[in-house]
């Protein structure tokens, strides 16, 4: 908003002014030029990306496997996610959705939205994908 205001500013004293169109413009444009990017490398700055969010998960939740997905367009605002972590083992949903959250509390301030579409355990994920699961989870989870 204050980059804009200064904007406008320029645009109206340039519609009005014929010495500022051809003596100011040029350093007002500058100066201009200069809040925007003070402004934009700001938001640029503290802008999460996909990567980041599933390093944070992997290391945090020692995950198997973690997909994220940027749904903000690329402002890295909104993310959804979906976590295998053996650690998800004997708890409630409720309990994996706070451990994935405690996981991204470094970087929650600058999310604006997370969507938690899965949080299995490695024993889950093969029963929901058919495939036999590894021979160490499988005598886990008969034992």
């Amino acid at each position: 908003p204050q980059v804009l205001s200064l904007y406008v500013v320029l645009c109206m004293t340039l519609r009005y002014n014929n010495t500022f169109r051809t003596q100011v413009w040029p350093a007002a444009l500058a100066t201009y030029a200069f809040f925007v990017q003070k402004f934009c490398s700001a938001t640029s700055a503290e802008m999460v990306t996909a990567s980041e969010v599933q390093t944070k998960l992997k290391e945090k939740l020692d995950a198997a496997d973690v997909t994220v997905l940027d749904t903000s367009g690329g402002c890295g605002a909104s993310f959804d996610v979906a976590v295998v972590s053996d650690m998800f083992d004997g708890k409630m949903l409720i309990a994996r959705h706070r451990l994935v959250h405690e996981a991204l509390a470094e970087l929650m301030p600058d999310i604006h939205a997370l969507s938690i579409k899965r949080c299995w355990t490695r024993v889950q994920q093969a029963a929901a994908t058919q495939q036999p699961a590894p021979a160490a989870v499988a005598a886990a989870a008969t034992s």
